[in-house]
C-alpha cells in the first residue's frame, strides 16, 4: 500500500491538533487485518501528561490533512482583519456551529471563530458581563490548533511552561515598549520574527 504520510512526518488531525506519526501498524478491529497511523500529539507537556496517541486508517485518512505551508498561513494572516463575525445570538445554535467548525478543523475559520468571540468579549467588557464559559472554552481550543499550526508551518517550535504562558510581543516601533500577552493556557513562543506574526494575528483578532 503506497502511504501518504511516513514515520516522523508532521500533519494535522482535525480534533487532536499537530501530531506527529510515530508508526504505522496493522490491526485487526473485527474487519482484517488494516494498516494505521499512529499519531502522538507533536506539542505537548511531558511533565503534565502523558502522550496520547491516536489511530487513523491509513486506506481512509479523512481526519487528517498536511499542514498549511508558509504562504498558505501568510494568506490567511493576511484576511484576518475582515473575516466577519460568525456571533449567533441562539447559544444553541451558537454552539453547535463553532463545534462544527472545530471539528472540520479549517484554518482560516477557526481564526473566524476566535475572532468573533473576541469582538463579543469587547462588547461583553463595556456591558459589564462575560462571555459565556462555552464559548470561551471553544475559542481557546481553536486557538490551541491555530498557534499549534501556525508554529510547525513557520518551522518554530511551542515550548510549554507549568505556569499561564506569556509572550513578549515584539512592537512595530523601535521606540514602542514591549508589551506581555497571555496566549492559550500551555503554550510560549520565543522567537521574534513568529511573534511579530502572532503580534499582528492577536491585534486583528481583538480589534
Amino acid at each position: 500500500m503506497r502511504y501518504t504520510f511516513k514515520v516522523g512526518d508532521c500533519l494535522v488531525h482535525k480534533s487532536a491538533g499537530v501530531c506527529k506519526v510515530v508508526a504505522i501498524v496493522k490491526e485487526d478491529f473485527g474487519s482484517g487485518l488494516t494498516d494505521f497511523y499512529v499519531l502522538e500529539p507533536y506539542c505537548v507537556d511531558k511533565s503534565v501528561s502523558s502522550n496520547s496517541q491516536t489511530l487513523v486508517r491509513v486506506d481512509n485518512p479523512v481526519q487528517i490533512r498536511e499542514f498549511a505551508k508558509k504562504d498558505e498561513v501568510m494568506k490567511i494572516y493576511n484576511q484576518i482583519e475582515n473575516l466577519p463575525p460568525l456571533w449567533i445570538n441562539d447559544s444553541k445554535h451558537r454552539k453547535e456551529l463553532f463545534q462544527k467548525i472545530l471539528l472540520e478543523g479549517n484554518l482560516l475559520q477557526l481564526c473566524q471563530l476566535i475572532r468573533t468571540v473576541y469582538l463579543k468579549k469587547n462588547e461583553y467588557i463595556e456591558l459589564k458581563k462575560n462571555v459565556p464559559i462555552t464559548d470561551n472554552t471553544l475559542c481557546a481550543n481553536a486557538e490551541k490548533l491555530v498557534y499549534e499550526e501556525f508554529a510547525i508551518s513557520l518551522k518554530k517550535t511551542p515550548n510549554f511552561s507549568s505556569s499561564c504562558a506569556s509572550f513578549t510581543l515584539k512592537p512595530y516601533s523601535a521606540q514602542s515598549s514591549f508589551e506581555k500577552i497571555k496566549v492559550s493556557k500551555s503554550l510560549s513562543f520565543c522567537h521574534s520574527k513568529y511573534i511579530l506574526l502572532i503580534s499582528k494575528f492577536r491585534v486583528l483578532v481583538f480589534k
